[in-house]
């Protein structure tokens, strides 16, 4: 209509008053002012349609704070519609913490004059939802210069921090698990290799805490044997497990600084971590398996190569007392012992006993009273009963709870001594004291001393027989010979 009207006048149409003036002009204005109101109204809506629609939170308060409009999201953080909003200040729509903060910031954009940006945590009233916003405050002025108030516009970046905050996290992962192959690499001691993992993880990974656990396999319970961090303000834990060759070994525990951990690409890199810590154990375990092997391969030939050596010693003797020096003299030689000897009978009952045969280091002589009657005392007869009753060495150590009697008397600090059962008469003992320290005899020590007395067992069975009949024959002789003229 409006249209219409205006077409009329602009072809020439006149319109008089009564007083015969022309109306053509006022119209005109009039349509002009029509539709600048028009325009405005559109563009009023198009603004309210705008502010409805975009997702950031927009308001626009004034230099006390005071609310003169907001969008719909604003709407949904304060929990208000925007009518009840209005004329309202930050204090009554939230707590003073976050009001004291939002007040500051809003002084910062009007005495810098230009925006300010700001992060800040908060929660949105109309579900409880927990937003990180990055807020922009810019102060507005009018046409004319005046100070009009601030705008804000805030975006939710929580998404876009917790992506930032993801990649940063893979990042340390991705360097934890580089830093744990280098350690592989260079570290091949089972505790060390651990504890430098722990360490890794924290100072690497950024993880308040990490240990490992083994379990032991009779209880199933799981002990610490590495651990680095801090043990209090923990708020969340990961454990991966440790298998070495297909079997559980134990556990790989961290606690994250984060509460929520649970990004695949981050347990997946995690549990890598957890394989190539087992892998390492299994090469650990495989070498100390193969040391194993190799010393006590280096064992036996050495128990191999000390047996041979008495062999010789007792094969290449005809001699009984030859024979038991040297077979004493080898056994010092072997062990690094300062005295070796033999004492018969081994029988707790007898009245005295003998040292037939002892072989000593200069710096460690003995009694030096060979093939004497020495009078049984009580703790002798103990030793030899509870050498009969034993089934290996017996072993005594001065300064443990097996002191040796004789310690003082000998300088003895460490012996160990085995009956020997050739097979006639009594049983013998055959001992060696270790004078120079406090001696703690080994298995391999004891199951070589062991053999060695049994070898010497058979040597004395041979000798002492071919003693016997060597002396059998001497007395057949002497009965046999006849007497010296002048004698019948």
């Amino acid at each position: 209509m409006v249209a219409r009207v205006r077409g009329i006048t602009r072809y020439g149409y006149v319109i008089k008053n009564s007083g015969n003036f022309v109306l053509g002009s006022s119209i005109e204005m009039g349509f002009d002012l029509f539709e600048a109101h028009e325009r405005t109204r559109k563009s009023e809506i198009l603004q309210k349609t705008l502010l409805k629609t975009i997702p950031d939170l927009i308001w626009l308060k004034d230099a006390d704070g005071v609310y003169l409009t907001c969008n719909h999201v604003f709407e949904l953080f304060a929990g208000a519609n925007e009518a009840e909003i209005i004329g309202k200040t930050d204090y009554d729509l939230v707590g003073k913490e976050l009001a004291d903060f939002f007040r500051e910031h809003d002084r910062m954009a009007m005495v810098s004059g230009k925006p300010t940006v700001n992060e800040e945590w908060v929660t949105f009233a109309s579900d409880g939802r927990k937003a990180l916003l990055e807020t922009v405050k810019t102060p507005m002025y009018g046409g004319n210069g005046d100070f009009i108030g601030v705008l804000g516009i805030s975006r939710d970046i929580t998404d876009r921090k917790r992506a930032e905050e993801q990649i940063l996290r893979q990042n340390r992962i991705y360097a934890v698990l580089s830093d744990i192959n280098q350690a592989i690499v260079r570290i091949h001691e089972q505790g060390a290799l651990l504890e430098e993992a722990c360490r890794i993880a924290v100072k690497t990974g950024e993880f308040r805490m990490a240990w490992i656990g083994k379990a032991d396999t009779r209880t199933g319970k799981v002990e610490i044997v590495a651990s680095v961090g801090a043990e209090d303000g923990r708020i969340s834990a990961l454990s991966f497990p440790l298998t070495v060759f297909g079997n559980f070994w134990g556990t790989f525990n961290i606690y994250p600084v984060e509460t929520e951990f649970s990004d695949d690409t981050d347990i997946r890199l995690l549990e890598e971590m957890a394989m190539d810590i087992s892998f390492a154990l299994e090469f650990i375990e495989s070498e100390i398996e193969r040391k194993r092997a190799e010393e006590d391969r280096t064992a036996h030939l050495r128990f191999l190569e000390s047996l041979d050596r008495v062999n010789v010693a007792i094969q290449g003797s005809t001699d009984l007392d030859t024979m038991m020096g040297r077979v004493l003299e080898t056994m010092i030689g072997v062990f690094d012992s300062d005295r070796a000897w033999l004492l018969y009978p081994c029988d707790p009952e007898a009245a005295s006993f003998r040292v037939p045969m002892e072989v000593t280091k200069p710096e460690y002589p003995g009694a030096k009273v060979l093939n004497a009657d020495v009078p049984m005392s009580p703790e002798q007869a103990e030793n030899m009963r509870e050498a009969l009753e034993s089934a290996g060495p017996v072993t005594y150590t001065a300064g443990t709870d097996r002191p040796i009697s004789t310690a003082k008397i000998f300088g003895v600090q460490s012996q160990i001594f085995v009956p020997v059962y050739p097979k006639s008469g009594k049983p013998w003992i055959i001992g060696m004291h270790q004078c120079s320290h406090p001696r703690i005899w080994t298995p391999e020590e004891n199951r070589l001393f062991q053999e060695i007395a049994r070898r010497l067992g058979d040597g004395l069975t041979s000798l002492l027989l071919n003693r016997e009949l060597r002396e059998t024959v001497a007395k057949i002789r002497e009965g046999t010979e006849p007497n010296p003229p002048g004698e019948n």
